[in-house]
């Protein structure tokens, strides 16, 4: 699999750094929805001078093996960002969980 994934942010108010990073993940999944394969990637950001947008293309290249038989369009690539514990917690208390 070959793609191309970009993201785009924008510095907040209480941002106080120009630097940063996000990690953000790749995952497989399984006809029945269970991933099979997930790798994280981290990829750095930097604002340049009187900018408060940067953005970030990432090339990934993965290669996934299926058993003889099985048919690729069955599977389903997930791509996300990798959130912390406090980062997941603060989602699911937001949205009413």
């Amino acid at each position: 699999m070959q793609t191309s994934i970009e993201v785009i942010v924008a510095m907040g108010p209480a941002a106080t750094e120009r630097v940063g990073q996000f990690s953000f993940f790749v995952a497989l999944t399984d006809p029945s929805e269970n991933i099979l394969v997930k790798e994280v990637f981290v990829s750095p950001l930097e604002f340049q001078a009187n900018q408060r947008r940067s953005g970030v293309v990432e090339q990934i290249e993965q290669r996934f093996s299926l058993k003889s038989g099985e048919r690729a369009a069955r599977y389903a690539i997930l791509v996300g960002f990798q959130l912390s514990r406090d980062q997941l917690d603060y989602n699911r208390k937001s949205r009413g969980r």
